[in-house]
């Protein structure tokens, strides 16, 4: 965008113009009391800040132009509007007025909505009158409120009194802008020596070239004659004579390793190239691998496939969805795909890109909440094409207008299609048809199940046999094998048939996940089952426990009884007692417990701290994380592979079947070593000395930090995705950011039971933009919140939704009437637009509601603070509780001067530190801080304590503890999930890391092994360089 001078030295004009496809449109904007008799043709719009109609009169500027101004204008017969939107850029004016409604000036601000930027805005400041301290104040407030970065001054001296100027000077100082700028000398103010470094002087100046949305650390450019721009980070000086290298910023936070680079728009459009380029290879390298595999044993069934097996993802339990993959040589069939899946899939070792259908029957929108995140990652990581089959629901959550998959960001719906399983059977690795199972209630979609057929696995070859034909091992058997028929050297054809034993039949596997009651006559009766040509060899249930013991359902399982050599009957659902696939989670937080069980409490789940009374039974009935089936087996029989039980023994690697399921490491502690280590004792018994002689015990202290997710972009073995659970007394409590998964985590952390009290305590959600990993956990946690109320029986609570734009708002309403959810009370619930709350509420009803739910909460404010991330509209948040204690969120963000004013003096930063410092150039382009960065800005910001966060996958398990910001700190903590915190006992994570050194030495040991290899390479390079180098040297001196 460039702003330039008009007209002549007494009544200049300023000219906003901007590039419109194909054109360049522009603003004209009117200081003075004139208005141009003439205006250029790409003049779209004037702005007027005065409230005299009397220039417009016999005015025609032979084109239709929108007038913006104050709303005095429009009841004095001039057509003005207060806003103005064309081609991603906006105008808007607002008023400062008195408590009797008398205008005393306004403002009019120019900002972007590109999505690739933040938001913020340039401002034009033009007084209507200031001859008080009421004025000042009301101008003052209003400039506050919107907080343009930079700011237009259209004032003239003369029409001050010395008074005036004095009061004028004293807001000045405290008007909270980044930049100043005045249009013209005679407007300049009487400079004190405490504001004259803030002035620029634009007369003389041809125009200002901004980049908008503007930000801090940015340059502002000029042609004309050198401007000098200041700023707490650095000092900046352009000039007509730089170049555009020069002209960028030089932020103390970019290294002198990038400054080499044109812009950071061009490293930004580097870096997204090479990020499509790996994600092709990826995508490429895959078909290849399988293209090759397919080749090799295009003829031979059992080298092609392999093997056939069954893997429990989730097993159902209270808190996740249960799902299963089916594994046909290299092609995989997930069945469910709940939150948390990919983190299962993870688990396993187990790479999201090999999924290649996805089939879900039930119509329950838990069933597929995880689909979406999925995709989101999957593509991310160069995901082969995926097919999905499914319920009528699922369907339109795949192609309808308004579903997760157009509500997240950056899917590429080209790798995703759906097929209708009737019309379109599934015929790849297996043979999968679909059942139709209707509802008695005619409004009730129907669901489906699935029946996948085996193929008959061949013979194995039989050397007795092959003997009496005379032949010996070499390339006929290879053929043989292949099912190619091979003649002898006497001319006789051996067929395979001739020396394979019998191939062996498999009974189909069924999948069956009945929603209630009203679709269980469909399903017993169906016709389908008596026409199975083989009796089916294994059955899923997804369905509910309540179902299964339903009389109905009893008497289709007696149709098909378990027999040890014929047919299985296997279980997911609530009635599971442990935790199944989040084994890292459970790991990390035990080892975390040792540390300090005071604010990393074990979470419920495990084995040995579980969520309900086991019977005498459960050994025998319950199917354990990672539990595997191989139903392909050359005897007939289907071979069973036992999972990991969350015992104690599991979770400090001694159990032995860890190491069947995950595979010896190189590297694992003796974590019993460990804990029982003089070294760890002493610690142990420091931290306790310490919290028993600082911990307050009289009463509850508020507000408490729980950390739902930690990790950052998607879910790491270690860690979830972005979620914070803050509870502001005892009934009382707000979430920032739901990335997918955050429901589970908090029914982990407090139980099934607690957790229903804690979804109907929490009256404020906060989205700091629609990231998947920061959004994707929204629509299940606010159905079951809603569900909590139901099942409490207590009456509703109305929840406070701050969302970052109004696309997506309108987006999550339409989603749930798609998909017939109900994620709001639409007469109590109140949705917020983070903007609005920023530059203050337009409605004066709905500012009041929101003043009154906050205040409800037990908040004395709130706020929302634009920061600057890689996607439309980002925001940090501010909150400030009744016992004055102050809280700071950064969300997403590089380093941020929006932020460090809001977080000024917080009691509490929460700060996102992605990367370490030798990734600067990753979090510069993806637009996230390092770990010193983050550190950097709660110094700046004077925080009282900082707790680092949202660490990329490479630190899933702990950052590394040897960074020079890091050390000696006591007034910075690292983030982990399922921490557990409160004011009084903030100090003591700093006095933990001597603990995570011990616990996490085999992850901590790794980096300094990569860092070797890293050094080693370089090295390696620079001797190469060298020797070439001297190569070249002594090939010039022998020419000469």
């Amino acid at each position: 965008m460039e702003f330039s001078l008009k007209g002549t030295a007494e009544e200049p004009y300023l000219k906003a113009c901007w590039l419109n496809p194909g054109k360049v449109r522009s603003l004209l904007f009117c200081p003075g009391d004139k208005i141009p008799k003439s205006i250029d043709k790409d003049v779209d719009g004037l702005i007027y800040l005065n409230t005299d109609p009397a220039p417009f009169q016999g005015v025609d500027f032979g084109k239709d132009v929108t007038i913006l101004g104050p709303r005095e204008l429009s009841s004095l017969g001039v057509k003005s509007v207060c806003r103005f939107e064309q081609s991603g850029i906006e105008a808007e004016v607002s008023d400062a007025r008195g408590a009797d409604g008398k205008h005393f000036g306004s403002l009019a601000l120019f900002f972007s909505q590109s999505e690739e930027t933040m938001r913020n805005s340039v401002g034009i400041l033009k007084f209507n009158q200031c001859d008080d301290v009421d004025s000042l104040n009301s101008v003052l407030s209003l400039v506050d409120k919107k907080r343009p970065s930079l700011l237009f001054h259209a004032i003239k001296e003369e029409s001050f009194s010395p008074q005036d100027k004095e009061l004028y000077s004293d807001w000045f100082k405290m008007a909270n802008v980044n930049q100043h700028a005045f249009l013209h000398p005679n407007y300049v103010l009487e400079k004190d020596a405490s504001i004259e470094k803030e002035l620029k002087v634009l007369s003389s100046i041809p125009y200002i070239c901004l980049a908008l949305p503007l930000k801090f650390d940015r340059p502002v450019y000029s042609s004309g004659k050198e401007i000098s721009m200041t700023s707490p980070w650095s000092t900046i000086q352009t000039s007509s004579a730089a170049t555009f290298e020069q002209k960028r910023s030089f932020s103390s936070f970019v290294s002198e390793e990038f400054q080499d680079k044109a812009s950071l728009a061009e490293m930004k459009k580097e870096y997204e190239q090479n990020r499509k380029n790996y994600s092709a290879e990826k995508r490429n390298d895959l078909k290849a691998k399988r293209d090759k595999v397919n080749r090799a044993n295009e003829n031979s069934l059992v080298n092609a496939i392999g093997s056939i097996s069954l893997h429990v993802l989730n097993n159902g339990c209270v808190g996740t969805v249960p799902s299963v993959s089916l594994k046909c040589g290299t092609k995989t069939f997930l069945f469910n795909c709940g939150e948390g899946t990919q983190l299962a899939i993870l688990e396993g070792s187990k790479s999201l890109k090999n999924i290649d259908y996805v089939l879900i029957g039930s119509n329950d929108y838990e069933r597929f909440a995880g689909f979406a995140p999925l995709m989101l990652t999957g593509d991310a990581w160069g995901s082969y094409k995926v097919t999905a089959y499914g319920s009528s629901q699922f369907k339109q959550h795949v192609t309808g207008n308004y579903t997760m998959l157009r509500y997240l960001e950056n899917i590429d719906m080209s790798n995703l299609e759906f097929k209708d399983i009737f019309e379109h059977p599934l015929e790849d690795a297996v043979k999968i048809e679909g059942v139709r199972v209707d509802s008695s209630e005619p409004e009730k979609n129907p669901v489906v199940c699935f029946i996948c057929h085996l193929p008959e696995r061949p013979g194995a070859f039989s050397i007795e046999k092959a003997k009496k034909f005379g032949i010996k091992p070499g390339p006929l058997v290879g053929k043989l094998k292949k099912g190619q028929s091979v003649t002898l050297e006497d001319g006789k054809v051996v067929d395979p048939a001739d020396v394979l034993e019998p191939s062996v039949k498999f009974g189909p596997v069924v999948f069956i996940d009945i929603c209630d009651t009203s679709y269980l006559d469909s399903f017993v009766d169906n016709e389908k089952w008596k026409t199975l040509e083989v009796t089916p060899s294994f059955f899923v249930h997804f369905s509910s426990p309540e179902l299964v013991s339903n009389p109905n359902y009893q008497s289709f399982l007696k149709k098909f009884p378990e027999t040890s050599n014929v047919t299985k009957h296997l279980f997911l659902n609530e009635s599971e007692a442990a935790v199944s696939s989040v084994e890292g989670i459970y790991h990390v937080n035990y080892l975390l417990n040792k540390c300090c069980p005071q604010v990393f409490p074990l979470i419920q789940g495990s084995a040995f701290n579980s969520w309900k009374e086991k019977s005498e039974n459960d050994a025998d009935c319950h199917i354990a994380a990672g539990h595997k089936f191989d139903l392909w087996k050359a005897s007939g029989k289907v071979e069973e592979i036992p999972g990991l039980n969350l015992t104690e023994q599991a979770l400090n690697r001694t159990d032995p079947q860890f190491y069947k399921i995950f595979g010896q490491t190189t590297r694992v502690l003796d974590y019993e070593s460990v804990f029982s280590s003089e070294k760890f004792k002493d610690f142990s018994q420091s931290i306790n000395s310490w919290i028993d002689q600082n911990r307050c015990k009289d009463h509850p202290v508020f507000p408490r930090l729980v950390c739902l997710g930690t990790s950052s972009a998607g879910p790491s073995k270690y860690r979830n995705v972005s979620g914070y659970y803050f509870q502001l007394s005892p009934d009382k409590s707000i979430v920032l950011d739901c990335g997918e998964n955050s429901y589970a985590q908090l029914v982990r952390h407090f139980g099934i039971e607690e957790c229903r009290k804690k979804l109907t305590q929490v009256g404020l959600i906060f989205v700091s933009h629609t990231h998947a990993d920061h959004i994707g956990g929204l629509p299940l946690f606010l159905v079951k919140r809603m569900k909590a109320f139901e099942e409490l029986q207590v009456p509703y609570k109305p929840l406070i939704l701050l969302y970052p734009t109004f696309k997506h708002q309108q987006h999550l309403k339409a989603f749930e009437s798609e998909v017939g959810l109900k994620f709001f009370d639409h007469a109590k619930d109140l949705i917020v637009l983070c903007d609005d709350k920023f530059r203050g509420f337009s409605n004066k009803q709905t500012q009041l509601l929101f003043e009154r739910l906050l205040a409800d909460l037990g908040l004395k404010s709130f706020d929302c603070v634009p920061v600057d991330h890689r996607t439309f509209k980002s925001f940090g948040c501010c909150f400030v509780t009744e016992d004055r204690f102050k809280v700071a969120y950064s969300g997403d963000t590089l380093p941020c001067l929006n932020l460090i004013k809001a977080a000024s003096n917080a009691d509490l930063l929460l700060h996102e530190a992605t990367h370490t410092d030798d990734k600067k150039y990753e979090a510069l382009c993806a637009k996230h801080s390092t770990i010193s960065e983050a550190i950097h800005v709660h110094d700046l910001s004077k925080a009282k304590f900082t707790i680092l966060t949202h660490f990329t996958h490479r630190y899933s398990k702990c950052v590394p503890l040897d960074i020079p910001e890091l050390q000696g700190r006591q007034d910075v903590g690292i983030a982990f999930d399922h921490l557990d915190i409160t004011p009084d006992l903030l100090p003591v994570l700093p006095k933990l890391v001597e603990g995570y050194k011990m616990v996490f030495q085999d992850h901590l040991d790794k980096f300094l092994d990569n860092r070797k290899y890293s050094y080693l390479v370089e090295a390696q390079r620079e001797k190469v360089k060298s020797e070439q180098e001297v190569k070249k040297v002594k090939l010039d001196s022998d020419s000469v």
